[in-house]
């Protein structure tokens, strides 16, 4: 099984170019058994998810967000008991002690793509992943992030991070079974079991 770990939608993305529904059935048509809308700066309300998986049960649907730090770094958050707490502009330091304080699994989204350095909170506070392959990575920032990933000791994964249809199948990560929630969902990426898969 394939699931998307990194997605937006025009719902609650302003860059997001397909609506929920749209990228659903693009997922199911692409063999994706999975997506995780990963907003930026906001997660979605359970109960609009709950409508949206009732409408769509052929792919799973989960909710993380993107925050993005006071540096412009993104993180993927998963798993997070108060969502209530992050927003955009905390510090890297912050979200990294607010998300792991609560069981949350922290994936750097992108790394070295709007800037040449990453934050030194990872290396303090640790990350969970690093998101080394995903649409419109450069090669460069590839091999910097494998180096990264390798030298924290972390785990790699692979997303679309998806903002239209078009996007969606190209990069994911095979699983073979899919989390109960978010919760496992974040056992799940600190446990390195998914293994990354490209078309």
């Amino acid at each position: 099984m394939l699931i998307d770990l990194h997605v937006h939608t025009d719902r609650y993305s302003l860059c997001g170019r397909s609506s929920p529904e749209a990228m659903i059935e693009r997922a199911a048509a692409v063999g994706i058994s999975a997506l995780v809308f990963t907003e930026h700066n906001v997660h979605w309300p359970a109960d609009e998810l709950a409508q949206l998986q009732a409408a769509s049960p052929a792919v799973r649907l989960y909710c993380g967000t993107e925050l993005t730090s006071d540096e412009g770094d993104d993180f993927l958050v998963y798993g997070l008991t108060d969502r209530s707490v992050v927003g955009a502009g905390m510090t890297a330091e912050n979200i990294l002690q607010t998300a792991h304080s609560q069981g949350a699994a922290v994936v750097l989204a992108h790394p070295y793509r709007y800037r040449d350095a990453v934050p030194d909170a990872i290396f303090d506070h640790g990350i969970d992943a690093i998101e080394i392959m995903r649409t419109n990575i450069y090669n460069y920032s590839h091999r910097r992030a494998v180096a990264l990933a390798t030298a924290l000791g972390a785990v790699t994964t692979a997303a679309s991070d998806g903002h239209h249809i078009d996007m969606l199948g190209l990069y994911a990560l095979e699983i073979d079974h899919l989390p109960e929630d978010e919760h496992t969902l974040a056992d799940c990426i600190r446990s390195g079991e998914m293994g990354l898969w490209i078309d």
